[in-house]
């Protein structure tokens, strides 16, 4: 028994950036929570900050000019073992 503690999940705040003079946008990237000594981590969350969102597709195409090609969960990203750490998020955008 390792400390009967959780696992690390995914760091600190990761961050998407991008922008020029007329716009710019933030979002914070949701990854994969730690599991613990008796739970799997949860999937696609935000670990280590409160109060963000990310935002939704359809208003990301909608007021910024990109196209978002995928927004899924990263199968197999939690690891293995009797209790998995929860998947890592994938946001792919052109």
């Amino acid at each position: 028994r390792a400390f009967e503690a959780c696992a690390a999940s995914q760091g600190c705040m990761n961050n998407l950036t991008f922008g020029d003079k007329k716009f710019g946008y933030y979002e914070t990237i949701a990854g994969g929570a730690g599991a613990g000594p008796t739970w799997h981590g949860r999937s696609g969350v935000h670990t280590h900050c409160t109060n963000t969102r990310i935002t939704d597709p359809e208003i990301l195409e909608r007021r910024y000019p990109v196209l978002l090609h995928e927004f899924s969960l990263r199968k197999g990203s939690g690891g293995t073992g009797k209790f998995s750490g929860g998947g890592g998020g994938v946001r792919e955008l052109e």
